[in-house]
């Protein structure tokens, strides 16, 4: 980040002939960086730098300090990025819009929207800052990505019954260790002849 604070953002692939690039000679074709946008247009770029490396993390305190700009698979550079981090180069904001009833009266699978009933308006992409009028007069624009955090959470409605049942059964366990034997107690001789 700091590195392209001060020397700016290429824009393009082809920008980064321009820029201070350092390299992994890990990647699938050492030297080369090949990139794509969504329209399926490719572009391999040969950076010029001074120093190319066989180990990543070697790389990682020169990109931190804003010296250089690399292209290294994800795994190296995880940590590096989280929030406050790089952001995403082109953001994609895939859309439909649907008008109708949604019959959030009745239950549905939470996993997948039940369309039935609904009429698809408008379907497309919007890169970052694009806008657009769908036939129907709605005005969407992407304006922007918010950090979030990915929280899963989980409710087995049996668990609450298999901790009752433990509960019970330990209560059951202590209370039988430590009570008194209620009533007499005789043991029993063993037969005198087994037949």
């Amino acid at each position: 980040p700091a590195y392209l604070k001060q020397y700016g953002r290429p824009t393009h692939p082809m920008q980064l002939a321009q820029h201070k690039c350092l390299g992994y000679s890990y990647l699938s074709t050492p030297g080369v960086w090949h990139y794509s946008n969504s329209a399926g247009e490719q572009v391999s770029v040969r950076p010029a730098g001074p120093l190319r490396v066989n180990n990543g993390e070697a790389l990682m305190p020169a990109l931190l300090a804003g010296l250089a700009i690399a292209d290294l698979p994800e795994f190296l550079v995880g940590d590096a990025i989280a929030p406050g981090g790089p952001t995403p180069r082109l953001p994609l904001l895939l859309v439909r819009l649907y008008r109708g009833n949604l019959h959030l009266d009745r239950a549905q699978n939470v996993y997948s929207l039940d369309t039935t009933g609904l009429d698809l308006r408008w379907r497309g992409a919007l890169r970052l800052g694009d806008s657009v009028t769908t036939p129907d007069g709605v005005r969407l624009t992407f304006t922007g990505l918010k950090q979030y955090t990915d929280l899963t959470l989980n409710k087995d409605p049996g668990v609450s019954i298999v901790l009752a049942a433990f509960a019970i059964g330990l209560g059951a366990l202590l209370l039988s260790l430590y009570l008194p034997l209620l009533g007499r107690e005789d043991r029993l001789a063993p037969p005198a002849t087994l037949t």
